[in-house]
Order: structure tokens, then C-alpha cells, then sequence
């Protein structure tokens, strides 16, 4: 009987030494479970955050692509308003080039016909004097007797 009690001690013993083996690595376990729940809360914390990120920057890349296309549109405008713009400029040169060549015309134009109007004035008074011989007396001459207009300062007595 001694041997089944030493034998009932040792696998008392050997069944002590397991329990606390077994009470030890649960403990451990217990420990890498809370560690591995601690981690998966930072995991899901730190996805959370990076899911926000992502959606705020699907966001901000959706309106940039529509700023995009708003800026391309006003550029696609603002190319033609230029394209306009230099074509009412050429218009505007050319236009400007006949003005001042049609002004400089017509001052050429007045002074010919400046100097057109006192050589007919002339050339009528000179025919007025051609056709009547003697010369009228000052005091009595208010009209031409070539024309019968009276005399002024284009005009005179001569």
C-alpha cells in the first residue's frame, strides 16, 4: 500500500506541477489576450481614423475634379474672349490706319480747296475787271458790277 500512496503522491505531485503549469500559461494567455485585445482596439481605432482620411480625401478629390472642369470651362472662355479680344484689336489698328489716312485726305482735300476757291475768286475778279475797262470811284463801288455781289473781305475793291 505505501507503493500506491507514493505512487498517488507523485501523480498528486505531477498533477500539482501541471495545474500550475496550466494555472501559469493561462495567466500568460490571459495576458496575451489582453494585449491582443488593447492592439485590436488601436488597430480599429487607427482604421477609423484612416477610413475618415480616406473618405475626406475621396471628397476633396471629388471637388478638385470639379474645380477642375469649372477652371477648364472658364479657361476654354477666357481663350476666346482673347481670340476675340485680338481680333476687335487687329480691327481696331486697321480701322485706326484708314482714319488717320482719311483725315490727312481730307485736310489735303480742304487746303486744294482753299487754294481752289481764291484762284476762282481771283480769276472772277480778274474777269470782272477784263470785261469793264475803267475803274469805278471808291466811295461808290459797294458791288461788283462783274457778279453784282457786294464787296467783303474775299472780295474787294480793287
Amino acid at each position: 500500500m505505501s507503493d500506491t500512496i507514493q505512487t498517488l503522491e507523485e501523480k498528486y505531485r505531477e498533477s500539482e506541477i501541471e495545474r500550475s503549469n496550466a494555472e501559469q500559461k493561462r495567466r500568460e494567455l490571459d495576458i496575451q489576450a489582453t494585449l491582443n485585445e488593447e492592439q485590436a482596439t488601436t488597430v480599429e481605432g487607427d482604421l477609423k481614423v484612416e477610413r475618415e482620411w480616406r473618405v475626406a480625401l475621396q471628397e476633396n478629390m471629388q471637388q478638385d475634379r470639379e474645380r477642375i472642369s469649372q477652371l477648364q470651362i472658364e479657361l476654354t472662355h477666357l481663350k476666346a474672349i482673347a481670340q476675340k479680344y485680338a481680333s476687335l484689336q487687329e480691327d481696331y489698328y486697321t480701322l485706326k490706319e484708314r482714319w488717320l489716312e482719311q483725315e490727312q485726305t481730307l485736310e489735303e482735300l480742304g487746303a486744294q480747296l482753299s487754294v481752289s476757291k481764291l484762284q476762282i475768286s481771283d480769276l472772277k475778279e480778274e474777269a470782272g475787271r477784263k470785261v469793264e475797262g475803267a475803274w469805278a470811284d471808291d466811295s461808290s463801288a459797294t458791288n461788283c458790277k462783274g457778279c453784282s455781289k457786294e464787296f467783303n473781305m474775299t472780295r474787294r475793291k480793287v
